[in-house]
C-alpha cells in the first residue's frame, strides 16, 4: 500500500475567491475539479493513484496544496481539522 498523499478529509468547502474564479472555469476543468472534490470527500484522496503525479504542496507556501486539473488549470487548497478549503482555481500562469 502506498503512503497517504494528504490528510483525511471530512468536508470540502469553497472560499470566496475560489467561487469567483470558478465562474470563469471551462467545463472540462470543472469536471476534473468535481472529480477531485468527490475523491476528497469519500476518503479516496489519501491513497488515490489518480492524484499521485497531479498534486503536491506549494514550494513557497507549505500550508497550501495544489493539484493540476488539466494541462492549463490548477487548484490550490488547504487542509485543516479534516476540512479541505478550496482557495483558488485558474490557469497555470496565475500560480507560477
Amino acid at each position: 500500500m502506498s503512503p497517504p498523499l494528504g490528510p483525511k478529509v471530512n468536508r470540502v468547502v469553497q472560499s470566496k475567491p475560489f467561487k469567483k474564479s470558478l465562474e470563469t472555469l471551462p467545463l472540462n476543468a470543472r469536471h476534473e475539479l468535481q472529480k477531485l472534490a468527490r475523491e476528497m470527500k469519500v476518503g479516496e484522496y489519501s491513497n488515490s493513484r489518480h492524484l499521485k503525479k497531479r498534486h503536491g504542496r506549494k514550494r513557497n507556501k507549505p500550508k497550501l496544496w495544489q493539484a493540476r486539473l488539466d494541462r492549463n488549470y490548477r487548484v490550490t487548497f488547504e487542509f485543516k481539522d479534516g476540512v479541505a478549503t478550496m482557495k483558488n482555481v485558474g490557469p497555470h500562469k496565475m500560480f507560477d
